[in-house]
């Protein structure tokens, strides 16, 4: 994965999952930095008029939202 905000929402994504098989604080914690710094990379490359319309920053957008 080249895209970052793509790849923390991957690991987001595997800890949530990950939390269903069993009860765990630390992935509730994994789960939740991995979704911030998601939403951060995100928010930065919104501010640069170059990265902001890109369909590696749709599918991130994509991707939070669903969550």
């Amino acid at each position: 994965m080249v895209d970052p905000a793509a790849m923390h929402l991957v690991i987001a994504n595997a800890a949530m999952h990950r939390k269903t098989l069993r009860t765990s604080l630390e992935d509730d914690i994994l789960d939740l930095s991995h979704t911030t710094k998601a939403i951060e990379s995100i928010n930065e490359r919104i501010a640069d008029p170059n990265l902001n319309i890109t369909d590696e920053i749709l599918g991130a957008v994509i991707g939070v939202s669903s969550r």
